[in-house]
């Protein structure tokens, strides 16, 4: 019971962290608020204006608001398993591990 409690709140700090606040105040004050405190006349459509470090910043911010999304998709099907689960769970992550296997080591013969 507490670790369902515990999931929950993980959960729901999770999606008010990652998926309203940082896109919706982060990101959204990286693309307009920063371009008037590097300079004046600063804009993101003139794409070869310099410096051209914050549209790789905000770039990769957006790159990882499309991971949150999918990391977030993850955390929801783990808990909708967890919840269905009547017995021992799977583990939902792609694990082809047994066609890797390594054969077990032979015995050397010894003389």
């Amino acid at each position: 019971m507490a670790l369902n409690v515990g999931y929950l709140v993980f959960m729901a700090i999770w999606i008010s962290s990652r998926l309203i606040y940082y896109p919706f105040w982060v990101i959204n004050s990286t693309i307009y608020d920063a371009p008037r405190m590097i300079q004046e006349n600063y804009r993101y459509d003139l794409i070869f204006q310099r410096p051209i470090c914050p549209r790789i910043l905000v770039g990769m911010l957006c790159t990882l608001v499309f991971l949150h999304i999918f990391w977030t998709y993850v955390l929801i099907k783990i808990a909708i398993q967890a919840a269905t689960a009547t017995g021992k769970m799977e583990d939902i992550r792609e694990s082809d591990d047994e066609d890797f296997e390594e054969p077990p080591p032979q015995q050397k013969k010894r003389n």
